[in-house]
């Protein structure tokens, strides 16, 4: 069986284009044995929402090739949400959630923390009834732009 290849971090469409790697969102969320339609209805059902906002991003897997998201849902408002963006990878799911706020004059969002919503997910997940595993290790940068992170996913099982 050939391995699976995952750059831990999400890329916008507008900016697939460019060279090199972007760090723009961090994967810190890994669900086995569940696809994504299968974790974001037991995120529906623990009160998050598909938001009205929110840009496109992908994740690049099996080398180079990128993978558009599979759905995106919030939990808060507007002002101040947690934010989760998912994939389908093989029978899992790989999530990228962060915190944020509203930006200046209404201009869209500043993250605050990629760990608050990671944890608010995970912790959503498991009372859904998924059993909670070991985080991964260290797979992308520790505080990110400057935002409360660990650079670990936490892992989840059907």
């Amino acid at each position: 069986m050939r391995a699976r290849r995952l750059w831990p971090y999400t890329r916008s469409w507008r900016d697939l284009l460019r060279r090199g790697h972007a760090f723009v969102d961090p994967v810190n969320l890994l669900v086995l044995d569940a696809g994504p339609g299968e974790v974001l209805g037991r995120l529906l059902a623990a009160g998050w929402r598909v938001p009205t906002e929110g840009g496109l991003h992908v994740i690049l897997l099996g080398g180079w090739l990128p993978r558009p998201m599979a759905g995106h849902l919030e939990r808060g408002d507007a002002e101040e949400r947690d934010h989760l963006r998912a994939w389908a990878f093989g029978p899992h799911t790989v999530a990228a959630a962060h915190h944020e706020v509203r930006g200046p004059g209404g201009r869209g969002h500043r993250v605050t923390s990629w760990d608050a919503a990671r944890a608010q997910a995970g912790d959503d997940l498991a009372a859904g009834g998924l059993r909670r595993l070991p985080p991964s290790q260290v797979i992308t940068a520790p505080d990110l732009r400057g935002c409360a992170s660990d650079g670990r996913a936490w892992r989840l099982r059907a």
